[in-house]
């Protein structure tokens, strides 16, 4: 099997997902929800957490901007990563108000429109335009139920997990194993470089915060992460794209 085929990059990601899954926790640990910055400002609990969503909200307008000033084959892609980027911004913010599992739902099926846009882009640019649909379709519904089958209890964490961080591995290597069309390698390697770099801010949320005491670990990763989001929508205002 050609290690640059579309068949072996799936046999590929089956086999690290199969490998993993028993490594992947079943549920959100009890301390998910202990954030390390509290404060209240002008009456806003865990202010700093809630308003360094705002980037996202602006992030979602200028990805709708881009689509609408420049519609190409890859309009439904864009339009799900631009639609997760500024429900997020709401979502996000009602979560880290007052952080509960309740709120987390929200939250959590908001960023799945995103996950799942961005693994179906890059299959529709390096393997097939249809396809690239074929897997968004299937994979928004999935990713909503993997959040709802684990709030209602029909399913562990790690459908979650997998969409995410599975998607996460599934982009960095099809970067390198198939070939680019439209869209350049810098682009999802840029976004997934800041978004692992936002989830390692979000990891050391209380350490970020005892040592820059102004803000923490996870309020950057909010900045950080709509600044990936931001990356991967530059590609549409380019008038080659078209």
């Amino acid at each position: 099997m050609n290690k640059n085929s579309p068949l072996f990059l799936l046999v590929l990601v089956i086999v690290l997902s199969v490998a993993l899954w028993n490594f992947i926790p079943l549920e959100d640990a009890k301390s998910f929800f202990n954030f390390a910055d509290k404060r209240t400002l002008i009456s806003i609990p865990n202010a700093l957490d809630v308003l360094s969503n705002l980037p996202f909200f602006f992030v979602g307008i200028y990805g709708f901007k881009n689509l609408y000033q420049s519609k190409h084959e890859l309009f439904w892609f864009g339009f799900f990563i631009s639609l997760s980027s500024l429900l997020t911004a709401f979502s996000s913010t009602y979560f880290h108000w007052a952080p509960t599992p309740d709120t987390l739902v929200p939250d959590r099926l908001t960023m799945t429109f995103g996950f799942s846009a961005i693994i179906s882009i890059i299959i529709a640019d390096r393997i097939s335009l249809k396809l690239g649909h074929v897997i968004l379709t299937l994979l928004i519904p999935l990713g909503l139920y993997s959040v709802l089958g684990y709030h209602w209890g029909h399913l562990s964490l790690r459908p979650y997990i997998l969409l995410q961080y599975g998607g996460i591995v599934y982009c960095l290597i099809a970067s390198f194993l198939l070939k680019a069309n439209r869209l350049p390698n810098k682009v999802f390697l840029g976004t997934i470089g800041l978004y692992v770099l936002a989830k390692i801010f979000e990891i050391f949320d209380h350490q970020v915060f005892q040592v820059l005491e102004l803000i923490s670990g996870h309020s950057i990763k909010h900045i950080i992460a709509a600044l990936a989001v931001f990356n991967i929508l530059t590609i549409f205002k380019k008038d080659d794209l078209k």
